[in-house]
């Protein structure tokens, strides 16, 4: 996700963003990917690759 296109979403709502907002933003992605992959490392056991039927592992959400 872009800078751009972060912004345009918050415009979209009608909502400016400070200096410094849009590092923030990033920042809170970055550690949502990285919780992701965490539970994905943990949750899949032996497979290697978290498939779009499997994403609700990196999401943290049970379905069984």
């Amino acid at each position: 996700m872009t800078q751009k296109d972060i912004r345009k979403i918050f415009n979209e709502e009608g909502i400016r963003l400070g200096k410094g907002t849009i590092a923030l933003i990033q920042e809170e992605l970055r550690c949502l990917v990285k919780r992701q992959a965490r539970r994905s490392k943990e949750g899949l056991g032996s497979y290697k690759t978290l498939t779009p039927q499997l994403f609700h592992i990196a999401m943290g959400r049970s379905y069984e």
